[in-house]
């Protein structure tokens, strides 16, 4: 009869790993999915902008920074979003294979 050998974390410690591949193959999954719903939910942000004023007139590309500012704070904050769920995504990954 086969019977199971401990992962070498039971070996060195003796008790259950916090973070077992059974409890990593949903997280890594879903923060797969919610990259890929961040980067399709950044794409009308980018689009949405419009023209930009040239860069030597500095007047009038500092009115257009101030009135894009929420949605340039939104595609800031998305993007750190993207990029730890990408890491997250990433590690999870690596141990998976």
């Amino acid at each position: 009869m086969l019977t199971p050998q401990p992962t070498a974390c039971r070996r060195r410690w003796g008790r259950r790993c916090i973070y077992d591949r059974c409890e990593r193959q949903p997280l890594t999954g879903w923060c797969g999915l919610a990259t890929v719903a961040l980067w399709l939910g950044q794409f009308p942000l980018w689009t949405m902008i419009g023209s930009v004023p040239p860069v030597y007139d500095g007047e009038a590309f500092a009115e257009r920074l101030l009135s894009i500012k929420n949605v340039a704070f939104t595609r800031i904050l998305m993007d750190q979003g993207l990029f730890v769920t990408m890491m997250v995504f990433a590690a999870g990954l690596r141990h998976l294979i």
